[in-house]
């Protein structure tokens, strides 16, 4: 084997090497916009995520709005309803009292006047 011979061997495997570089660089390329594609995907997804969440959030926020409402209105319902019911009791309550008491008073009136009466 000469020298020429040796030196363009060498100019081949040269060759080969760097072709071979650049294959696997071009690879590592590919996988780089790969993961990159990846990556926005995730991004895009958790985007998507947020958005719901925020409308869930919103939604939420309304409902607790609403029942918080709609609890005041019963509560005053009830409220009122209950008042009525206690001020009837009540007024019988006192109702009675006050008869009885009348009662007692106008017969001890009664009472006197007749002994009153009696005594003359």
């Amino acid at each position: 084997m000469n020298t020429n011979q040796i030196i363009i061997l060498h100019i081949y495997i040269y060759i080969y090497i760097y072709i071979y570089r650049e294959r696997e660089r071009e690879r590592e390329r590919e996988r780089e916009r790969e993961r990159e594609r990846e990556r926005e995907r995730e991004r895009q997804a958790g985007r998507q995520a947020g958005r719901q969440a925020g409308r869930q959030q919103a939604g939420r926020q309304a409902g607790r709005q609403a029942g918080r409402q709609a609890g005041r209105q019963a509560g005053r319902q009830a409220g009122r309803q209950a008042g009525r019911q206690a001020g009837r009791q009540a007024g019988r309550q006192a109702g009675r009292q006050a008869g009885r008491q009348a009662g007692r008073q106008a017969g001890r009136q009664a009472g006197r006047q007749a002994g009153r009466q009696a005594g003359r």
